[in-house]
C-alpha cells in the first residue's frame, strides 16, 4: 500500500468517525470526479447535480462499512455509478409516465387538473411524517428500509406511516371524486 493510499484511507476512516474536516477533505478531493462519473448518465445538468448529491449521501452513509480493500477513488466510482443508474431508472419511469399522461390528457381535460390538484391537496394535508415517507416511497421509489435509514426511523414506523398515508389518501380521493 502506498503512502498516498494509506493517507486517503485514513481520511475515509476519520470521516466515518464524524470528523467534519475529513468529510470536507473527501468532498474537496473527489467532488469533481464524482460529477464527471455521473454526467454521462444524466439527461440534464440538474439531474447530474441531484445524483451527485445522492452519491455523496450514499457514500457518507457507507463510510462505516468501507473496509479499505479498494482504492477510495474506485469505491466512490462504484457508488456514483450505482446512484446514476438508480437515478436514470427513476427518470425513465417518470418520463414514460409523463408521456403516457400526455397521450391521454386530451381525453379528459376537465377531470385531470382538478384530480391532480385534489391529490396534491390531499398529500399536503397529511401529517409531516406520513408525507415524507409517502413522497420517498412513491416519487423516489425507495424501499421502506432505505426510507427508514434516511429519516432515522425504524423500519416498522416507515411501513406504518406509508400504510396510514395511503389509507388516508384513498379516503380523501374517494370523497373528492364523489363530490
Amino acid at each position: 500500500m502506498t503512502d498516498g493510499a494509506a493517507f486517503e484511507r485514513s481520511i475515509v476512516w476519520a470521516a466515518a468517525s464524524d470528523n467534519r474536516a475529513a468529510v470536507a477533505e473527501l468532498f474537496r478531493r473527489y467532488n469533481g470526479f464524482v460529477r464527471a462519473v455521473i454526467l454521462p448518465y444524466a439527461p440534464t445538468s440538474a439531474d447530474a447535480e441531484d445524483w451527485a448529491q445522492d452519491t455523496w449521501c450514499a457514500a457518507l452513509r457507507g463510510l462505516r462499512t468501507y473496509r479499505g480493500a479498494a482504492n477510495v477513488r474506485t469505491w466512490l466510482y462504484q457508488v456514483a455509478v450505482n446512484q446514476a443508474k438508480q437515478g436514470l431508472r427513476i427518470w425513465r419511469r417518470h418520463e414514460s409516465i409523463q408521456s403516457g399522461a400526455q397521450q391521454f390528457a386530451h381525453l379528459t381535460p376537465s377531470i385531470s387538473e382538478p384530480l391532480g390538484n385534489a391529490a396534491l391537496a390531499a398529500i399536503a394535508s397529511l401529517p409531516a411524517g406520513q408525507q415524507r415517507v409517502l413522497r420517498w416511497r412513491v416519487f423516489s421509489e425507495l424501499p421502506h428500509a432505505e426510507i427508514a435509514m434516511r429519516l432515522g426511523i425504524s423500519l416498522s414506523t416507515a411501513r406504518t406511516q406509508y400504510r396510514k398515508a395511503r389509507l388516508k389518501l384513498q379516503r380523501r380521493m374517494s370523497a373528492s371524486m364523489s363530490v
